[in-house]
């Protein structure tokens, strides 16, 4: 599955893109004033790339899922969510990234950039 090259605006209550597969490929989409710009329930090994991910509810939210990429996303608001099976949350961006350092530093080298 590959989604590409789309501007999704607007979708309230819902996610810009919603993903339950795996080995898919979201890249180069515009995602903004959704209530999740990028939401992968259950899916693992899907790559997403070069995604402008601005003014949602939430960025990227990533629930249940094993393997997958995040790289060179521009994230602008509250930026990522990721959540487990047992509710444990991993990593929870919210607005004031200025003060997180190794959690933004994990994100940030593999090309995610992360904005106020």
């Amino acid at each position: 599955m590959t989604i590409s090259g789309f501007n999704i605006t607007g979708s309230q209550g819902k996610s810009g893109i919603y993903c339950s597969g795996s080995d898919g490929n979201i890249t180069g989409n515009k995602l903004s004033h959704n209530n999740y710009g990028v939401c992968l329930n259950d899916s693992n090994r899907n790559i997403l790339e070069k995604n402008e991910v601005n003014n949602n509810s939430l960025g990227i939210y990533l629930k249940n899922y094993d393997n997958n990429q995040l790289r060179n996303n521009d994230i602008l608001g509250v930026g990522i969510f990721v959540e487990s099976e047992n509710n444990a949350t991993g990593i929870y961006l919210e607005p004031t990234f200025r003060r997180c350092t190794q959690k933004c530093h994990l994100l940030s080298q593999y090309g995610n950039k992360l904005k106020t």
